[in-house]
């Protein structure tokens, strides 16, 4: 019998809109503050029992080179990608290659608004599962039913 009651490490990344918005005058897409969603991902995971960690791209200069140390110092079993514009696909495509070329056993995850209208573009992206709908209450059921072998299919 498989053990669900594992305890899961998650590292939770926020994707950043800086990358794409800095050099349009759309200004007002880039944020200064950390992301509510991150926060509020962060907040369900630890309540179902599990660590979270949460990553912000928009809070350092050289994202890439601090998500592969938070990365080789959490070692997560799960990376939850979250991302709401559409401009942003490429960049999960991106940074799901980065998580998977460290190390191809971590489990990527994506929501969002974008993962929730094109779940296929998605797993075509190279996640491995997609989340449609509100994060915070799916999160925590994938997290139990992955690691215990159980259907995905219904969460």
């Amino acid at each position: 019998m498989k053990n669900i009651e594992k305890v899961r490490r998650v590292l939770l990344v926020g994707l950043s809109d800086r990358a794409f918005y800095e050099g349009t005058m759309v200004k007002s897409a880039v944020y200064e503050m950390p992301s509510l969603t991150i926060a509020t991902l962060a907040g369900a995971v630890k309540v179902a029992g599990n660590v979270p960690e949460a990553f912000e791209y928009d809070l350092y200069v050289d994202g890439d080179g601090e998500l592969v140390k938070r990365l080789e110092s959490l070692q997560p079993d799960v990376v939850a990608i979250t991302f709401v514009n559409t401009p942003l696909f490429d960049e999960m495509v991106r940074v799901t290659k980065l998580v998977k070329s460290l190390n191809s056993g971590i489990s990527v995850i994506a929501g969002g608004a974008h993962a929730t209208c094109f779940p296929e573009e998605c797993i075509n992206g190279g996640v491995d599962v997609v989340v449609r709908g509100e994060g915070d209450l799916t999160l925590p059921e994938l997290l139990v039913a992955s690691p215990a072998g159980l259907s995905l299919i219904h969460i």
